[in-house]
């Protein structure tokens, strides 16, 4: 599952929040850096299993200085967008369940991707909530800073276009799972057997059509297959 709007990525420092950029600053030397990834749709259903789960990232710098990274989620069942409110990211609720990104961290060349420790015991904390059920957004929440003022971490943003957004991968179990996934569908009545109409008197009135009036018919049933 990929970030896929402008609102979905963004980085806070100092409580400014930046959306609509190309890069989303993750580390900024010696500050303390918050960025946020919010990836929607995404089909998980309540209680499943999560087997492995990361961020795959693509760079926007190669980056070397040894950088400090912890990560958490958002906890709620349906993580908003982001906004330039101040404080946005930083105010969020939060998982438990933490993991600090610390060693393996480098960033590649532009274009390169890396991705993150698993982040699994985040994913499971998220999806195990009451309210939640596949189909709603979860939120992954950045914080990071450095002891060296050349620690400088850019994530390619769903802004720059170039098809580099952050991904969320994921496996998971569903025959563990308590609860579904949203969606619609539509089932049509497939033969005439499956539609009928009963007089006041009990007797079947069934037509071409199905008619909604109570001065002919004391019931209409229709049965769905599949």
């Amino acid at each position: 599952v990929g970030v896929s709007q402008s609102n979905d990525d963004g980085y806070e420092v100092s409580g400014v929040v930046t959306l609509n950029t190309d890069n989303v600053i993750i580390s900024q030397g010696t500050a303390n850096v918050t960025s946020g990834f919010r990836f929607q749709k995404v089909n998980i259903p309540q209680g499943a299993t999560i087997q492995s789960a990361s961020i795959k990232i693509t760079s926007g710098s190669n980056n070397l200085p040894d950088t400090s990274i912890d990560i958490t989620g958002e906890l709620v069942a349906d993580s908003p967008a982001f906004d330039s409110s101040p404080s946005n990211l930083s105010s969020r609720s939060r998982t438990a369940s933490s993991v600090t990104w610390d060693t393996a961290n480098a960033f590649p060349d532009a274009s390169e991707e890396i991705s993150t420790p698993d982040l699994s015991a985040i994913l499971q904390e998220v999806v195990n909530q009451p309210g939640w059920w596949g189909g709603k957004s979860i939120s992954f929440i950045f914080d990071a800073t450095s002891i060296d003022a050349g620690g400088g971490r850019l994530a390619k943003a769903v802004d720059a276009g170039d098809g580099g957004n952050v991904q969320l991968v994921v496996e998971y179990d569903h025959l563990t799972a308590t609860g579904c996934i949203q969606g619609e569908l539509t089932y049509q009545v497939s033969s005439q057997r499956n539609n009928a109409e009963e007089t006041n008197s009990g007797y079947q009135s069934t037509g071409s059509e199905l008619t909604f009036n109570p001065n002919y018919n004391a019931h209409i049933a229709m049965r769905f297959e599949n």
